[in-house]
């Protein structure tokens, strides 16, 4: 499906394609700026929700300190259009991905966490070999349990000195991400659940400058955390989900960031009074967090009705009053991966197509 022109009325755009309000995305990025000015922590905006250049232009413009890719084909994607300062949020494993790396770090200020010996072994040996220096980041565990070393471990210090001291490597510093934390509803829970993970960073930074081993920087945090995470010691924070939001975030960050992001989409049959489907199944909207929300519709519900079929209903059990041919805007409930289900971004400002963005960094998990 080719790009439709600028000036294209948002009415006659080909469904299912996803929206972006102009001036909410924009309004969302001037927030974390000021929030990021007011706090003195740096923005490093993760890009694995939008995948797109053009945001992450405008979030360098309004100050961002470079950006954050979650893989290696994300920063390649982003790299290629002209962004250069990038970290990559999860390890780089491998002789074939490792070459990949070290030709983006021979161009640009790329840098990778890593949270074991034996890849950052690797990642000193290639780098020596090729005779580019490489920043490295040690990933520690603040509770989410998923990758990184933990501080009090006898294999943290001996990472650390293994990067500090090497020729090749630049110890960049330390990732603590609190992914376990930043989608709690309950507002307290999240703060002491965050308060406990930033002291997991705040601790190890300490034992490593104790040990003499400076901590350039301390990177971690989400949209869900900005707040807390801006005021627990912290230098840097990832928030990527604030540009466009979801509608999960939007339960959590709704105060401070405006959901841009929707999904348009066709009502294509009524076979009943009690029902409508719409041209939108699991493959324009992901279901792994749950079932998109409708967008003026509090009183109907989305429900996934196959791979390209979604099935909208009245909450009571009533009638549906929607007929065949009419057009609905749906939140995703995880915009992340729901934006990585489609080719380009719609922007659209009162009601009318500005422009079409390439999501680049769709579909490079590799």
């Amino acid at each position: 499906m080719l790009p439709m022109e600028p000036g294209t009325p948002v009415q006659d755009l080909n469904t299912p394609c996803l929206l972006v309000d102009s001036d909410l995305l924009q309004q969302n990025i001037a927030t974390m700026a000021n929030l990021s000015k007011q706090s003195g922590i740096a923005i490093r905006p993760h890009t694995k929700t939008h995948k797109c250049p053009q945001i992450a232009k405008l979030q360098l413009a309004a100050g961002a300190a470079g950006i954050c890719s979650a893989t290696l084909g994300e920063a390649e994607a982003m790299f290629a259009h002209g962004i250069t300062d990038i970290l990559i949020t999860r390890m780089v494993v491998g002789q074939g991905k490792i070459k990949r790396l070290l030709d983006l770090a021979a161009k640009g200020r790329i840098a990778v966490v890593c949270d074991s010996m034996a890849n950052a072994i690797a990642l000193g040996e290639a780098a020596q070999d090729r005779q580019i220096p490489l920043t490295v980041f040690i990933e520690i565990n603040v509770g989410t349990g998923r990758c990184g070393v933990l501080p009090q471990d006898d294999d943290f210090l001996g990472l650390a000195v293994y990067l500090y001291e090497h020729k090749w490597l630049v110890f960049g510093g330390l990732q603590g991400y609190a992914g376990h934390t930043s989608l709690m509803q309950d507002a307290e829970k999240r703060q002491a659940a965050n308060l406990i993970a930033d002291n997991i960073g705040i601790y190890a930074k300490a034992k490593l400058e104790e040990a003499g081993i400076p901590v350039p920087v301390l990177s971690g945090g989400s949209t869900g955390t900005c707040t807390l995470t801006a005021v627990g010691g912290y230098t840097e924070l990832q928030a990527g989900s604030y540009a466009t939001m979801d509608a999960e975030y939007s339960d959590i960050a709704g105060g401070m960031f405006h959901p841009a992001l929707t999904l348009l989409a066709t009502v294509i049959s009524k076979t009943s009074p009690n029902w409508v489907i719409i041209d939108a199944g699991c493959k324009a909207l992901a279901t792994d967090r749950g079932s998109a929300v409708l967008k003026g519709y509090p009183q109907l519900e989305y429900r996934y009705a196959g791979d390209e079929h979604g099935r909208i209903t009245a909450r009571d059990g009533g009638e549906v009053m929607l007929q065949v041919g009419d057009m609905v805007e749906l939140y995703p409930k995880h915009g992340c991966t729901t934006i990585n289900l489609h080719d380009r971004l719609h922007i659209i400002k009162a009601g009318i197509l500005q422009d079409t963005w390439a999501i680049v960094g769709r579909g490079r998990v590799d």
